[in-house]
């Protein structure tokens, strides 16, 4: 009998376990990696998708949000992960997604969780992807419910910074409903910002639009006075209103 005790004894070492809990950090590397597959059988077995964040507070989402891994963003959103998770700097998924040009998983984003686009981290988000050059991720943000007047931190609006370097950033802009004739804190138009950065492209969008040339800032300028190359002071000056009219130059001139 203790024989046979010993033998039972030495028989529940081996009895197998309960199989533990997917760790999140599982997760995490799966999202890292782009394997979609393996995110999907951590979620389906109960991993929660913010569950874990690496060292600089990053969570599976922003991860996916930052390689452009859409259909790991996908799932992840899908099984109610936050794109207003930050990491330790203050930059959020739908931030980092901006950043990184990934307006597909903006797309998700805004069907998922529009709130999100209400935030000044959205706001942030379309500054950033204007002075990137990235007129898709405009439109995805502006599409999510992003306000198209929103100033982000206190900086200046965004479409002065489109009217400053992207002809198409700044058609999506007015699509969306800006305001042609929104001054700044000196007064200036997005016409006298395009001016000044002599922007054709722009000028020519904005007095397409019906900007009106005949602003003048806190110092009694003009756009065309801004102007820094004669071409454009030339193509500007003529438009402005004459005894209440504008003259409109010869198309023979």
């Amino acid at each position: 009998m203790e024989n046979l005790g010993w033998r039972e004894r030495i028989r529940s070492w081996f009895v197998p376990r309960p199989p533990r809990a997917p760790s999140g950090r599982a997760l995490l590397e799966a999202a890292r990696k782009g394997d979609w597959r393996r995110v999907n059988g951590l979620l389906a077995v109960g991993t929660r998708p913010d569950a874990a964040r690496t060292l600089r507070e990053q969570t599976a989402l922003w991860l996916a949000a930052q390689h452009g891994f859409k259909k790991v963003a996908e799932s992840l959103l899908a099984a109610g992960a936050d794109p207003g998770a930050h990491d330790d700097r203050g930059v959020t998924c739908l931030l980092q997604a901006a950043v990184g040009g990934h307006y597909a998983i903006i797309d998700l984003m805004a069907v998922a969780r529009p709130e999100v686009f209400q935030t000044e981290s959205a706001a942030l988000a379309l500054r950033r992807a204007v002075l990137l050059h990235y007129p898709e991720t405009v439109r995805s943000l502006l599409r999510g419910g992003t306000p198209v007047d929103a100033r982000p931190n206190g900086h200046s609006s965004t479409l002065f910074v489109a009217a400053m370097c992207d002809s198409a950033c700044l058609a999506e802009l007015l699509y969306a409903g800006a305001d042609l004739d929104e001054v700044d804190e000196f007064g200036r138009t997005a016409l006298h910002h395009a001016a000044a950065a002599d922007e054709h492209s722009c000028i020519g969008l904005l007095l397409t639009a019906g900007a009106d040339v005949s602003i003048r800032d806190q110092d009694g300028y003009i756009a065309s006075d801004l102007a820094v190359t004669t071409f454009v002071r030339r193509w500007l000056l003529p438009l402005v209103p004459v005894n209440g009219e504008a003259v409109i130059p010869d198309a023979g001139d």
